[in-house]
């Protein structure tokens, strides 16, 4: 019987996650290979030097009259030297005219004096003072406790821990972390906003089938770090985050971090996905909102690491390794529908035919019949396709 491959989603009670910590920038790592970390050691940093501001004291303090002396620039005018450390605002030049008049000059930013330019001679016309704002420090943390498998030199680290990975569907906002609280006693159910209270401040809360826009404003006000739903409304989520979502996302500041394991609209969640959740109710767990649809498929994802079994372990358990090589997709699997106009449709592969089909766009590709939970039978694209592993 003949295979092909599609996408397919991870959710798996025990995998080896690697996690790749990159700076954006060059800068050093601080980690040695086989070095356990905490999830939020910081294991590279980078130092991106600060601006420079010249302020023009000379023009600022208005030395428009040189030929008389209660207008000729002195040094004494300044108030900071070079090596100084000014705040924003704060005055660093003045100068009084017979005592009724008085003009200041303050800093535009932070930083410190690096500079200061005036020409030679009893009379001069320009005075440059140069101001370095504080220097940007880039860090990186390990995002998951685990051990150091790789030095990325210049770069960061590779983390791995044994644990259970979890991906979604779709999802927003950054990484987090919190512990699991499962909600619903059942995959279908539905964790309404009165039913959220102070206990899950600071929890990673597993929602059920939907999360509606009311629950999602009342878990940030209570704390929660992250939603986890089997589907969200895109009313809700258009509610949430007062537009629609971008393409990439994960850099939402919505006030938390939410994923939908099934896709958008009430999609109840698998109730293996919600079987593993409870199982781990209560541990730690690291999210990530970020996905992106298009090339280069990034998902959102929920570890929970396995405090009960270390890296060493899972390789004597597993010695051919967790490579997250995809495999092929055969009659029978359950596959779901990752792009319109079926976006978020779940159902049973009932045909692979071999030859090339004219899609509606008039391209040729390679498909697959899909019957639907719903009953209806569809022809969709192999690339339009993930496994539901």
């Amino acid at each position: 019987m003949s295979q092909i491959y599609v996408p397919g989603l991870r959710r798996e009670e025990l995998c080896l996650v690697r996690k790749a910590r990159r700076l954006p920038v060059k800068g050093r790592a601080l980690v040695e290979r086989g070095e356990r970390v905490s999830h939020d050691r910081v294991v590279a940093r980078a130092e991106i030097e600060g601006a420079e501001f010249v302020v023009d004291v000379y023009d600022e303090l208005h030395f428009l009259m040189p030929v008389l002396d209660q207008y000729i620039f002195q040094r004494s005018n300044l108030l900071k030297d070079v090596g100084d450390a000014v705040e924003r605002d704060e005055v660093i030049a003045e100068r009084r005219a017979w005592g009724l008049f008085r003009t200041s000059c303050t800093s535009p930013v932070k930083g410190r004096i690096e500079r200061i330019d005036i020409p030679e001679g009893p009379r001069p016309t320009s005075a440059l003072m140069r101001i370095r704002t504080p220097p940007v420090i880039l860090e990186v943390d390990a995002y998951i406790p685990g051990v150091v498998a790789e030095v990325l030199p210049g770069e960061g680290a590779v983390i791995e821990t044994a644990a259970a990975f979890i991906q979604g569907t779709f999802g927003i906002g950054p990484e987090t972390s919190g512990r699991l609280a499962v909600a619903p006693s059942a995959p279908g159910g539905v964790l309404r906003a009165a039913e959220v209270g102070e206990e899950y401040a600071g929890k990673v809360v597993v929602a059920g089938s939907s999360v509606e826009l009311g629950t999602l404003r009342r878990a940030v006000a209570v704390g929660a770090r992250a939603i986890v739903s089997g589907g969200v409304e895109e009313g809700a989520l258009v509610g949430f985050l007062g537009e629609r979502p971008a393409i990439i996302t994960g850099r939402e500041e919505a006030g938390l971090t939410l994923i939908a394991t099934e896709g958008l609209g009430r999609l109840a969640m698998l109730e293996k996905t919600f079987r593993l959740l409870r199982k781990f109710e209560g541990e730690m767990a690291f999210v990530n909102g970020a996905t992106q649809m298009r090339a280069g498929v990034v998902r959102p994802e929920i570890i929970v690491p396995r405090g009960d079994i270390d890296v060493a372990e899972h390789r004597l358990l597993r010695p051919e390794g967790d490579k997250g090589l995809p495999r092929g997709v055969d009659l029978g699997d359950r596959v779901r529908i990752i792009r319109e106009p079926h976006f978020g449709a779940m159902g049973t592969v009932v045909g692979l035919p071999q030859a090339l089909r004219t899609l509606e766009s008039e391209v040729e590709a390679m498909v697959l019949e899909v019957e639907t939970e719903e009953g209806f039978r569809l022809t969709v694209p192999r690339a339009n396709t993930e496994v539901i592993e």
